[in-house]
């Protein structure tokens, strides 16, 4: 039988430590709430307050590229795109760590974003190359070919509506 003293020490060295979520988490999990809802300028805020706390952090970076363009600022959103990418080598870091995967998607959606934007300003090809790199880190290739060519579509309508200087993608 086992003294009680080796009960109370046993169950301390197995015992899981709490866990604290860094405040740059917190952040971007508020800006993403705030993005999904509508609200992108809060939702930049959020991100730029992750952004400033970790300035790694790649996640912040991509859902940041993403509000920047569905605002239509299409080279804020290019900024935080390459960014995110940039970033790619913290893969390495997080082998096997459960926020790798989250990571791999923010990677692909980085270089999607990238390549929508290309293709909004007509740069196709230089699109079409960026696609295959999102796809080469997990993006569905039928889901990336039908959204630049989506896109491609939306720049054709709009030119055809003779909107003089306009760089916004339409909702």
């Amino acid at each position: 039988m086992l003294s009680p003293f080796i009960v109370v020490l046993i169950y301390f060295l197995i015992k899981p430590l709490p866990t604290e979520i860094p405040p740059d988490d917190l952040l971007f999990e508020s800006g993403v709430e705030l993005h999904e809802g509508g609200l992108l300028d809060l939702a930049i805020s959020e991100y730029d307050k992750a952004i400033e706390i970790n300035r790694y952090n790649l996640q912040a970076h991509q859902k940041r590229g993403d509000a920047y363009f569905a605002k239509g600022d299409l080279g804020h959103a290019v900024v935080d795109y390459n960014e995110a990418i940039s970033l790619r080598s913290q893969l390495i870091s997080g082998l096997g760590s459960r926020k790798r995967a989250a990571m791999l998607s923010s990677v692909a959606e980085a270089y999607m974003g990238k390549a929508l934007v290309y293709a909004w300003q007509g740069r196709d090809l230089e699109a079409q190359k960026i696609a295959t790199y999102a796809v080469d880190f997990g993006y569905d290739p039928v889901s990336a070919k039908a959204a630049i060519e989506g896109m491609i579509k939306r720049r054709e309508n709009n030119k055809s509506l003779s909107t003089i200087g306009n760089n916004r993608p339409p909702p």
